[in-house]
């Protein structure tokens, strides 16, 4: 099996978070007080530091700036949101991470951003469980691809969609949009859950 770079970080993530949401004990690092959050930064850098052979030194240095990226995001949109933190801020820093790691420059770093939000915005969150796999598992694949695409200048046009003429403008949009919507959107998934 020849696994691409996407499709490892997107497998070992799914196996992580499964392991970790279905109770098995196992050391992990958090991002922005999340576990899950902390799985979705960290690993898809990891696989991809592996994959370019990327000294230890850049390793670390990308991970920290993922880590700060998704806090960033988490500012915005909340704490406790709708939207799934792991899947969007947490996506967002690994984007960003991989983008700075694999060369990107400051444009296509926000690029890299701008790509993961145009995509996954709107991911829901509905309760921490063992299907947060899947969401972590989608996230860490398109954070991989996301940075590809930005590094290689493919990225969203200013002002397309949820995407603002910055980065800051796009995560500023995200917030508002969890500000909004969040609720009739947390009510209404808690009748369903419930």
């Amino acid at each position: 099996l020849n696994l691409n770079g996407a499709t490892k970080a997107r497998i070992l993530t799914a196996a992580a978070a499964d392991t970790r949401m279905g109770g098995e004990t196992c050391p992990i690092m958090t991002s922005a007080g999340s576990g899950n959050q902390g799985l979705g930064v960290v690993l898809p850098i990891m696989v991809i530091a592996e994959e370019n052979n990327i000294e230890k030194e850049k390793l670390i240095r990308a991970i920290f700036f993922a880590h700060i990226i998704n806090k960033y995001v988490k500012l915005f949109t909340g704490k406790l949101s709708y939207m799934c933190g792991c899947g969007i801020a947490a996506g967002v820093g690994a984007s960003a991470g991989i983008s700075w790691m694999l060369g990107g420059n400051l444009e296509q770093i926000s690029g890299a951003c701008n790509n993961m939000l145009a995509n996954l915005t709107g991911m829901v969150c509905d309760g921490a469980k063992e299907t947060c796999a899947l969401k972590l598992s989608t996230s860490a694949e398109e954070a991989v691809i996301s940075a590809y695409l930005a590094n290689k200048n493919i990225m969203p046009e200013p002002n397309i969609g949820i995407v603002g003429n910055s980065i800051e403008e796009t995560i500023r949009n995200i917030g508002e949009l969890c500000k909004a919507g969040l609720p009739s959107m947390d009510s209404a998934i808690i009748d369903i859950i419930d």
